[in-house]
């Protein structure tokens, strides 16, 4: 009699956990590939009516097998004035139109959270938007690797790393760059026509800033932000 009772209790607890379980849904967030506009590229888009914007679709793939109450949320950031927004799309959907700024360079990053708080960021992508006029586009602004922004690092020879890109086809490889490096803020050009995307310089104790400058075949130039690095 007292094995029909604990079998039967043993049975009850089961079902109960098994219905509890299937009441739980489970979104296990990855952070997926963004669709369009495509990365380093002059993006496609509608010029507005007035001819002041340019109407672009911003889409992505799901970062979950499961979007139901999936929240994502975009970083759009302008590359020319460094201003950034922030674009909410809810319940799963993974796509949305903004007007954006003609011939512009611009940076976004999506994240995805879920019900239960959790997250899941994308890498960062970068665009350039078109405009009619426009027969030859100005490099992306160099993106500052290292150094890391307020580094430390030691007296000697310090490497100065950064990634280019170019959103005209073929121009990413042609793109020079000139350092910009000193103990004052905005720093002094220090080595100009860098045809790789990195520089060795041997500096002594202090304070240093520095951002790279990017140049296409046709005179084009964008500027990157301006980092410190601390040598001690």
């Amino acid at each position: 009699m007292k094995n029909l009772i604990y079998l039967l209790i043993v049975i009850c607890f089961t079902s109960s956990c098994s219905s509890d379980l299937d009441d739980v849904v489970f979104n296990a967030l990855n952070a997926a590939d963004y669709i369009s506009p495509v990365n380093n590229s002059v993006c496609e888009g509608t010029i507005t009516a007035d001819q002041s914007g340019i109407e672009v679709i911003l889409s992505w793939n799901d970062f979950s097998t499961n979007p139901t109450g999936i929240t994502y949320t975009i970083i759009l950031t302008n590359l020319t004035t460094s201003t950034s927004q922030t674009l909410v799309i809810e319940n799963g959907v993974t796509s949305t139109t903004i007007i954006l700024e003609p011939n512009t360079a611009y940076e976004w990053i999506v994240t995805a959270t879920d019900t239960t708080g959790q997250t899941a960021t994308g890498a960062t992508g970068q665009f350039h938007t078109p405009y009619e006029a426009t027969t030859n586009y100005t490099p992306f602004p160099a993106t500052l690797n290292t150094p890391a922004p307020q580094a430390t690092v030691a007296v000697g020879n310090v490497v100065f790393d950064w990634s280019g890109n170019d959103p005209d086809t073929g121009e990413t490889a042609t793109l020079t760059y000139d350092l910009y490096l000193g103990a004052t803020n905005p720093p002094v050009l220090h080595t100009t026509a860098i045809a790789t995307m990195n520089s060795t310089v041997n500096l002594s104790v202090g304070t240093y800033y520095w951002f790279i400058k990017s140049n296409d075949v046709n005179g084009n130039a964008s500027y990157s932000s301006t980092r410190t690095v601390i040598v001690q």
